[in-house]
């Protein structure tokens, strides 16, 4: 059969309705946008593409980005203004975090000072530059603290992962926040 008068697929065709799970549009608070304007942009970014739900996810990196329930919370709240204020509509904002499994995440599960996806989902990360010491153990603790742990880019080495379940940022998690 003859293709040639097929319309061409492109990525936007199939990305409508899909809640991006990790960015950094959150004004000032990591290595995203450092301004309110630039969160703006990037929203509006998102929207051409025909993302218009976002969880926003800064960093928590002990000692780098040392952001909290609190911080997190007062950076959504700047940007949800300035979206009202700027009268951009058909947005859905939230807001969650990108945990480092580093040397204080533990402690920080604990205390329950974690910004989670959703009701039982959280958001990790590793370094690159060298093994996270107590990966096994943070993903231990995740999982029974009542989470799933869902990597936000490249996942530690495929022998870690074998007897255990991971999502990928970019699976389909449904929200509460």
């Amino acid at each position: 059969m003859f293709t040639i008068f097929s319309k061409k697929s492109f990525l936007i065709d199939h990305i409508s309705g899909l809640v991006d799970i990790h960015n950094h549009v959150l004004p000032g608070i990591d290595d995203g946008a450092q301004t309110v304007d630039e969160s703006l942009e990037m929203v509006k970014m998102f929207q051409e593409f025909g993302i218009n739900e976002l969880i926003c996810t800064p960093h928590i990196m002990h000692n780098y980005y040392d952001n909290t329930p609190k911080t997190i919370e007062q950076a959504y709240h700047k940007l949800s203004e300035s979206l009202i204020a700027e009268n951009v509509q058909a947005v859905t904002l939230k807001y969650a975090a990108e945990h480092m499994i580093d040397d204080d995440f533990e402690h920080k599960l604990e205390e329950s000072h974690i910004v989670p996806l959703n009701e039982n989902h959280l958001l990790i990360e590793m370094s690159y530059l060298q093994p996270s010491i107590n990966f096994d153990s943070a993903v231990d603790k995740i999982i029974k603290s009542g989470f799933f742990p869902v990597f936000a880019l490249a996942a530690p080495s495929p022998s870690s992962l074998a007897s255990r379940s991971y999502a990928f940022a970019g699976s389909s998690l449904s929200s509460s926040r």
